[in-house]
């Protein structure tokens, strides 16, 4: 298989991704002035522990119908170009991203917040 990745230039996103990229080459000190709230490995070990050994969310009919309603377009958007948009994978990663969503928050419920951010985390990586 062949893709073509095509590298369009936005100054907005370019500026948010060199932004991104030098701070993780900066300097500890640097990074700890511009988090108002930092947590200890422990901590956020334990949170994670306990998240995937007891939180298992739900998906229930409004979301379904959300992410439903998403992948169709996603779909659809690929017959004006007559390339392939969407496959069932994305569908796919589009439930997962949701349920790790809600896990982090720490909810039994997967809600619309958590299917609105993981349809933005798919459209942002296959721009």
């Amino acid at each position: 298989m062949i893709y073509l990745m095509l590298d369009n230039r936005e100054e907005k996103y370019d500026r948010i991704l060199a932004e991104h990229i030098v701070s993780l080459f900066s300097s500890e000190e640097e990074k700890m002035e511009d988090e108002s709230t930092t947590y200890s490995k422990q901590f956020i070990s334990q949170y994670i522990t306990y998240a995937r050994k007891f939180i298992r969310p739900k998906i229930t009919g409004g979301v379904i119908d959300i992410m439903i309603k998403e992948y169709v377009e996603m779909r659809q958007k690929g017959n004006v170009t007559k390339t392939i948009t969407a496959t069932p994978r994305q569908l796919e990663s589009i439930i997962r991203l949701s349920e790790a969503h809600a896990r982090m928050r720490l909810s039994d419920i997967v809600e619309e917040e958590d299917v609105i951010e993981s349809i933005r985390l798919i459209k942002v990586a296959t721009q």
